[in-house]
């Protein structure tokens, strides 16, 4: 398979950035002097070929040209100004609509809600002139509520795939001082706020290692935030939060239990969203409390992963007040339980049954498969 960028260098290949983020960058002339890296989709791919697009033009070899769509759009109003696609060669454009290029949007790391901005896309493909059913958009959104679009859409959760990857089988014994609960919100989203802020008026937040950002408001807790756990010293010297997608053996000592604070709480074009959130505490062998969608444990046990000997009815709550109210009184309940430590010695053959199935699956080759199709 061949993979096409923008630009190859040392043997990885680069897209350039949008037009839009020029004032971003500081007026850089982006075209020209900035590139940034794309997800490398080749890694995945057996025998795959790295080339410059301007080669594969020159080629009649079909080929994959793959576009992060991290920096896309994400609302309404902010697709009403955006012309990436105007910018492609008129060579790329005949190359997409007679079938030699494969253009994919690759949305593996977000999780965009096509159904409500798949009209957006196909609307800026057109004015570009280019064929929307020769477009396929990846994306990591697991739902069964999208519509027929012109484009095609792929599922892939490259988080369970790189996650994997991250893995190491050097496991150690939780500290003496391990808390009950990890729970991480860098970004502090407001049901994030929400769970934390419960926790904190119940009395219970020493029993958490716990990160939260920035919390606008004049009452104690706001005045209380930031609150860091896992940090790092940012450029200025200052204090910040570690910003990692891959796994901190310090979460899997000094924690028993994970409270999964997902990217997306409520969604109702969504059936499902799991994040590398998720597959962290698998891949460390940490029993899990999603703080998520609804159905989030549903479909992992779909997937052939199990959950846990709690009460789990909250997954299945679509009401995302009374979701958030099963959670916050399960995490109180688990809190005050004598037998807690018992409770988590009744997980370890789930976590480990979790652990091997994530090592031996490949959800990337169905992806890969549908690639070359």
């Amino acid at each position: 398979m061949n993979f096409a960028y923008d630009k190859v260098k040392d043997g990885k290949g680069w897209s350039r950035p949008l037009k839009d983020m020029r004032a971003q960058l500081g007026g850089l002339d982006y075209f020209n002097d900035l590139y940034t890296p794309v997800i490398e989709l080749h890694y995945w791919a057996d025998d795959s070929n790295i080339i410059a697009v301007d080669e594969a033009l020159k080629s009649d070899k079909p080929f994959i040209y793959p576009l992060r769509y991290q920096n896309f759009p994400y609302t309404p109003t902010e697709w009403q100004g955006f012309n990436r696609f105007r910018e492609f060669s008129l060579e790329l454009v005949e190359s997409i609509n007679n079938g030699q290029c494969k253009f994919v949007l690759d949305d593996l790391r977000e999780n965009t809600d096509w159904a409500e901005l798949g009209k957006y896309l196909v609307e800026k493909l057109q004015e570009a002139m280019i064929d929307p059913k020769n477009v396929i958009v990846l994306t990591m959104g697991h739902t069964y509520t999208y519509e027929e679009f012109p484009f095609k859409i792929i599922h892939w959760n490259f988080f369970e795939s790189y996650i994997r990857s991250q893995i190491k089988d050097d496991f150690r014994p939780k500290k003496d001082t391990a808390k009950k609960f990890l729970c991480l919100a860098r970004h502090p989203k407001d049901f994030r706020t929400n769970f934390v802020r419960q926790m904190w008026d119940r009395g219970i937040l020493d029993q958490f290692n716990v990160s939260l950002g920035k919390v606008e408001g004049d009452d104690e807790f706001a005045r209380n935030t930031p609150i860091y756990y896992d940090t790092r010293t940012v450029h200025d010297g200052s204090l910040g939060f570690k910003a990692i997608t891959g796994l901190d053996p310090q979460h899997q000592e000094e924690s028993y239990i994970n409270i999964v604070l997902e990217s997306i709480y409520h969604n109702p074009n969504m059936l499902s969203n799991i994040s590398e959130k998720t597959w962290k505490p698998i891949a460390m062998k940490m029993p899990f409390i999603m703080v998520g969608m609804p159905h989030t444990l549903r479909r992992l046990r779909d997937l052939g992963y199990q959950t846990f000997p709690w009460d789990e009815s909250y997954d299945e709550i679509e009401d995302p007040e009374e979701r958030m109210t099963a959670i916050v009184n399960l995490v109180s309940h688990l809190n005050s339980s004598k037998d807690f430590k018992d409770i988590i010695k009744s997980c370890e053959s789930i976590v480990k049954h979790n652990f091997d199935l994530i090592k031996l699956r490949r959800p990337e080759h169905a992806m890969v498969k549908a690639l070359s199709e």
